[in-house]
């Protein structure tokens, strides 16, 4: 596959985690692409989309299937346009016929949902390398009846057992000052910034939608909102960027599952290779007698469902102190790092921690958290010192401390 080629030439923004599983995955299992009505009215918009799906499938043979809204006294419109508009990039197309679209009644989702899909036509298609366009639309008693897109496309991913929901040409979250959502919150994160009216209610109902989506797939997989976006050369839906990694647009995933371990419950050389091998892409080894040397200090291990990543926690002072937060190379992106320390913090009340001062990329992230739970950060000659919650009343005393403490990683 030419994933690899498209990352280097384009210079996207990726996040390893999904680089390296798309390479894994089998081609109808990496994702779903929801197109709303409103891009095939923008002629710059539809461009860029028809083509970035061409390139995809050009370079790497990546063929996502397509679900675009049944338009009213038009059914196959957009279908029929779309399937047009790849053929004149020499790319072929599968029309998927409605019937393998089976629906029932329901009381919610405008009175319809979806019972299953008959999808060894899709994956054949896929395998074939040509791209599926599905219509949002089903049958019920012989019947063709039009259901919203967004409720189909949710429905094919969790059928297909596909990793990601990608919304191309919808209005990505904001606040109310225009600013696009890009974080990976958890959902509880979500609810207070509605509570606090910090997004609209039209923005609030679209969370809650994604959520919905969500609670059907399960974690491991993504909800992703594109975002337009100008480039040297034109527009650009942002298509390949939320594929290859979170995006720029909004995503939304429910965080990994976090499991709290005593350090000597835990197979302790397991542990130890896999933080070293955290680090050592970094170009630092952790000190063969680390775990030696905070034992006596009761050590709390926290880990991620996946165990690819997590952290150590404990006491200094009798505040919460983190003194390793890792995660594999390869998982990155995917919010092990922040949904750890919003554990721990959920847990104690507060949490302190420090990192090099030139580890200038993570001190940017641990910043962002400082902005979610108001906490503060003290510079040192060659640390920076985080404070959330209830440690922030003990940060004279524990300033001092933190910066003391011995090195964890070889000279």
């Amino acid at each position: 596959m030419g994933i690899d080629r498209i990352v280097s030439s384009l210079g996207l923004r990726t996040t390893n985690y999904w680089v390296n599983l798309l390479k894994s995955l089998p081609p109808h299992e990496i994702g779903v692409i929801k197109v709303s009505a409103g891009l095939f009215r923008s002629s710059r918009l539809f461009q860029s989309f028809v083509e970035e799906v061409a390139y995809l499938a050009r370079e790497t043979g990546i063929m996502l299937p397509l679900v675009v809204e049944a338009r009213k006294n038009a059914l196959y419109f957009y279908q029929r346009k779309l399937a047009e508009a790849l053929s004149e990039k020499d790319i072929p197309s599968y029309a998927v016929p409605v019937n393998v679209v089976y629906l029932e009644p329901s009381l919610r989702e405008n009175g319809w949902t979806v019972e299953t899909i008959f999808t060894a036509g899709i994956i054949e298609a896929i395998l074939s390398h040509r791209v599926p366009i599905l219509v949002a639309a089903g049958v019920f008693d012989e019947k063709i009846v039009p259901l919203s897109g967004s409720v189909l496309a949710r429905e094919l991913v969790y059928t297909l057992h596909a990793k990601k929901l990608i919304f191309v040409g919808h209005t990505p979250i904001c606040f109310k000052d225009g600013r696009c959502i890009t974080e990976i919150w958890p959902e509880e994160v979500w609810l207070e910034k509605i509570r606090r009216r910090e997004i609209t209610p039209a923005m609030a109902r679209r969370v809650r939608s994604a959520f919905d989506i969500l609670s059907r797939l399960g974690p491991g997989h993504s909800v992703q909102i594109t975002r337009p976006q100008l480039r040297g050369d034109g527009v650009s839906t942002g298509l390949l960027e939320e594929l290859l990694g979170n995006g720029s647009g909004t995503y939304i995933a429910l965080p990994p599952q976090i499991t709290v371990y005593p350090l000597m419950a835990m197979d302790q050389e397991w542990l130890f290779h896999m933080i070293d091998e955290a680090f050592r892409v970094y170009g630092r080894r952790l000190r063969s007698d680390y775990f030696d040397s905070i034992r006596d200090k009761t050590p709390l291990v926290y880990l991620d469902s996946l165990r690819k990543g997590g952290a150590i926690v404990y006491r200094l002072e009798e505040a919460p102190y983190m003194c390793k937060l890792f995660t594999r190379q390869d998982y990155e992106g995917i919010g092990i790092g922040s949904t750890v320390i919003r554990t721990i913090y959920r847990h104690f009340g507060g949490l302190c921690w420090r990192t090099s001062k030139t580890n200038e990329r993570n001190h940017t992230f641990y910043l962002r958290l400082l902005d979610e739970y108001h906490g503060e950060v003290v510079e040192t000659k060659r640390f920076y010192l985080y404070f959330l919650g209830k440690t922030c009343a003990k940060k004279e005393i524990l300033v001092k401390r933190i910066a003391e403490l011995p090195s964890s990683f070889e000279d």
